[in-house]
Parts: C-alpha cells; sequence; structure tokens
C-alpha cells in the first residue's frame, strides 16, 4: 500500500513538471532568455515599495504590481506580449490590444525623434557657442544631414 502511494505521489509530481514546461514552452518565445529577465523582475518589485516608502497605503501596495509589469515589458517583451494576448484573449477585446500595441509604438517613434532632435539642437547650440568664443570650428565637428 505505501509503494503504491509513493509511486502515486511520484507520478503526479512528474505530471505537474510536464504541465509547467508544456506552459512554459508555450508562453516564452524561441530566443528570449528567461534567467536575467526574470530576476530584473523580482528586483524591480521588491523596489516599488522602497521607493514608495512615505506614501499613501494603497499606492505602496500596489507599487510592486505596477513595477514588476513596467520591468517585465522592458526585460522580457516577448514574455509579456505572449501573457497580454493570452489574458486580453480571455477577458478582453483583441482588437484593443493591437490598438494599444500601435499607440506604443507610435509613442517609441515619437521618443526616438525628440531623442534626434535634442542631439541636433545640442550639436548646433555646442557648435555656435564655439564659433561665439572664437574657438576653430572644423567641419568634421558639423552634422551631416544624412546622419
Amino acid at each position: 500500500m505505501t509503494r503504491a502511494h509513493g509511486q502515486m505521489v511520484v507520478d503526479r509530481w512528474i505530471d505537474t513538471e510536464k504541465r509547467i514546461a508544456h506552459l512554459v514552452e508555450r508562453t516564452v518565445p524561441r530566443g528570449e532568455k528567461l534567467a536575467p529577465g526574470i530576476i530584473y523582475i523580482g528586483v524591480a518589485s521588491l523596489a516599488g515599495p522602497i521607493f514608495t516608502r512615505r506614501r499613501n497605503f494603497a499606492i505602496r501596495w500596489t507599487s510592486p504590481l505596477v513595477f514588476a509589469s513596467l520591468a517585465s515589458f522592458y526585460f522580457l517583451p516577448g514574455t509579456s506580449n505572449v501573457v497580454m494576448r493570452n489574458i486580453w484573449g480571455r477577458y478582453g477585446d483583441p482588437a484593443t490590444i493591437d490598438m494599444i500595441r500601435d499607440k506604443w509604438r507610435e509613442a517609441k517613434q515619437a521618443e526616438h525623434s525628440f531623442r534626434l532632435r535634442v542631439a541636433d539642437s545640442v550639436q548646433e547650440l555646442r557648435l555656435s557657442l564655439q564659433e561665439g568664443r572664437g574657438f576653430s570650428v572644423n567641419k568634421s565637428d558639423r552634422r551631416s544631414d544624412n546622419d
């Protein structure tokens, strides 16, 4: 009787391991490493209450979830997209997630163009300050329009 019970426990454990491995295989895209990203997400979730230490009780309790969610989209973007797609597929409208993804892409493109404009403005300001103070400005210092 004890041997049969032990074998049943072992079989259940092996079955559970197989189900978890299959779930991870379906969730994590190929090429995305789970090991360092999951540690970074854990650290970010632990940092949430530290940054919100003297805030409202609700903010302190929700900050780990918010910090972990934001970190997951940064450190594990493929896995986060699969998880969000599964959540929206089960509880939301699939068209909404596509709209959110498009808005996110637009925001990233706007950020990129803003960074380029700021870099160009800083370069122009640097060159004008050098010219105003009598420094010689090399033609190689000037940014070409092809950059």
